[in-house]
């Protein structure tokens, strides 16, 4: 491992991901390599970061994490559904944002802004961000992102995560690259 040069980076002191999911394989091996602090991190277009672990953070210590929320606030909500009422610790959901990090709406597009917040069903007031995200906040208040809400994958009545099938698939030694998508099925 280790940079072309075969030199260590020694000025590095951070990789954060913000991006598509970084598997905890990857961050362990980017932490291996340069010899540094890597967390993933989780945020948008439409917002600055809003989740992120520890900056002591040690991967696999909360395999499959990107973090805790931070400034902002977070929940966790039914997908599809129009209301912003919370769902339970570890029950999956879309996840749903606000906060003085995340847009206020899109210029011109009323079409866009309707889809894309909802109602307080808190009694606060406002309204929250629909990030398209599903996932799950756990009893320590780690958030676990396991796919796209619009990717999901409907199978005999249930809602089936492609991500989550890919993580299945790549924990076994002898599959390498894995991509879970959804086909049509005349007994489903």
């Amino acid at each position: 491992g280790g940079l072309p040069s075969g030199k260590p980076a020694h000025s590095l002191r951070l990789i954060r991901s913000g991006a598509a999911h970084l598997s905890d394989a990857d961050a362990c091996e980017l932490r291996r390599i340069f010899d540094c602090c890597v967390l993933p991190t989780y945020s948008m277009s439409e917002c600055m970061p809003v989740a992120q672990p520890p900056l002591d953070y040690s991967p696999p210590s909360k395999p499959g994490t990107v973090g805790v929320p931070l400034a902002s606030s977070m929940r966790i909500v039914s997908c599809g559904g129009g209301t912003s009422k919370p769902l339970p610790f570890g029950q999956t959901g879309e996840v749903c944002i606000r906060g003085p990090v995340v847009t206020s709406g899109y210029l011109g597009n009323a079409a866009a802004n309707e889809d894309a917040f909802v109602a307080d069903a808190g009694g606060e007031g406002g309204k929250w961000f629909r990030t398209g995200d599903v996932g799950h906040i756990d009893c320590d208040g780690y958030l676990f992102l396991t796919g796209r809400s619009k990717e999901l994958i409907k199978r005999g009545g249930e809602q089936v995560s492609p991500f989550e099938v890919e993580e299945a698939l790549l924990a076994h030694a002898s599959v390498q690259v894995a991509v879970a998508f959804g086909v049509p099925n005349e007994f489903w």
